[in-house]
């Protein structure tokens, strides 16, 4: 019996895959420890700070002093306790300029100067905001650090100044005090500049608030409207406002002088401004004006676009020939009977030709013309054509006979201004 030829089976052929899997293994073997090592720290160390970078930073909180706001440096819980209070309180968004006397009281949050979402005021709309002040309305303006130079000037607020060492003459209005307000602590680092409390009833400034360290809230008078400014914005916050005379003043301070006014808070200030359409802009007899001059513009195009009879239709197609224009003339100059004017025209035409032809002035008399002329058929024909139709009525016969004779010396005479003789 043969044997059988058996193949030979190599290493780790039953597993698939295991001879390039040993081949890579024996080829990282090969590679330098030292060097392999720098370049695995190296790379470890790249991602890592690459993760580190591109890690989301948290933002910042800042105090926005907005209405919309419900962290601890917003206005959310002053809105809501003046809707709960009974007062008529929404949110302007507006630029000054479109402040109108539906708004009893606006309420004026100075955001902070570096906070990205605020909207700095332009001296417009500090201009128009006066405007509305002197026009009768009342401004509420909360403040925390100095006030800018380009408000104080519009809204003739007094100037600041760092507070004094405390003492014990603190002071609150009496309003403020029928209120319910009994005691309260505010942390602003400025103080107005006021006059002294004994005379603030007889001065246009008066001081609402001293904690015994300057005057905090002081009210004026600004045309027919009034100013209330306050240096302490943060005491009306969210995270204060829950205490009992905080809210008591807030409330007090805000409250329209009318049963059913409104009281607004200022959002634009804080990036909250409505676009405005150029035709909410601009004065409404323009408005009316440009809406005319429209429906005017759209009854010329519907008129010249709009068929409003049949077409009027071209008659007598046919080409005009010149014996037709010659019957036309003459039937005119029958009509008119104008043979006379016509024939004397045509004579000193011919007067004038017949002169250049023969060197002499144009302007030449007839009867110089004629004695120029030589005997014969030319001269016996400008003869006649000056007795043609003198001083008596020219008929068509006679008026037709100088035209034949005019038409002839003309022919004769007129080659170019030349003389064929």
């Amino acid at each position: 019996m043969s044997s059988v030829e058996r193949p030979a089976i190599e290493v780790g052929s039953g597993v698939p895959g295991a001879l390039p899997a040993v081949r890579a293994l024996a080829a990282l073997r090969r590679l330098p420890p030292l060097e392999t090592s720098i370049v695995v720290v190296a790379i470890a160390l790249l991602v890592a700070l690459s993760t580190f970078g591109h890690r989301a930073q948290p933002a910042q909180a800042l105090d926005s002093f907005s209405s919309y706001d419900t962290a601890s440096g917003g206005y959310r819980a002053y809105y809501e306790l003046l809707a709960r209070e009974g007062a008529h309180v929404d949110r302007f968004e507006q630029h000054p300029a479109f402040l109108d006397g539906g708004i009893d009281t606006l309420v004026w949050a100075q955001p902070l100067g570096y906070d990205p979402r605020a909207v700095a005021p332009t001296s417009a709309d500090l201009a128009a905001l006066a405007t509305w002040i002197r026009s009768g309305g009342r401004l509420l303006y909360f403040a925390s650090v100095a006030v800018p130079p380009a408000e104080r000037k519009a809204l003739a607020l007094p100037a600041t100044a760092a507070p004094r060492r405390h003492t014990d003459g603190a002071f609150i209005a009496a309003e403020l005090a029928a209120a319910g307000v009994r005691r309260l602590t505010m942390g602003s680092g400025l103080r107005w500049v006021a006059p002294q409390r004994g005379s603030a009833q007889r001065r246009p400034l008066r001081v609402l608030l001293d904690d015994g360290r300057a005057a905090l809230i002081i009210s004026y008078g600004l045309g027919r409207g009034q100013v209330t400014a306050v240096l302490d914005e943060g005491a009306f916050t969210n995270a204060r406002i829950a205490n009992g005379d905080i809210a008591r003043l807030a409330v007090a301070l805000a409250r329209p002088a009318h049963p059913g006014a409104y009281v607004s808070f200022d959002e634009a200030l804080h990036g909250f401004v409505t676009a405005q359409h150029w035709w909410q802009i601009v004065p409404r007899l323009l408005l009316i004006a440009l809406a005319l001059m429209a429906l005017a513009l759209l009854v010329a195009l519907a008129g010249a676009g709009i068929r409003l009879g049949p077409p009027l239709q071209i008659t007598g197609t046919a080409e005009r020939s010149p014996a037709g224009l010659v019957d036309g003339l003459a039937a005119l100059l029958q009509r008119g009977r104008a043979y006379g004017h016509t024939l004397a025209a045509v004579r000193t035409s011919t007067t004038h030709v017949i002169a250049r032809a023969l060197g002499l002035p144009e302007d030449s008399a007839p009867e110089r013309v004629l004695v120029a002329l030589e005997p014969g058929t030319a001269r016996d024909a400008y003869a006649a054509l000056l007795q043609t139709c003198g001083d008596r009525s020219c008929g068509e016969r006679r008026f037709v006979h100088g035209i034949a004779l005019a038409a002839g010396l003309r022919k004769e005479y007129a080659a170019h201004g030349r003389s064929r003789h």
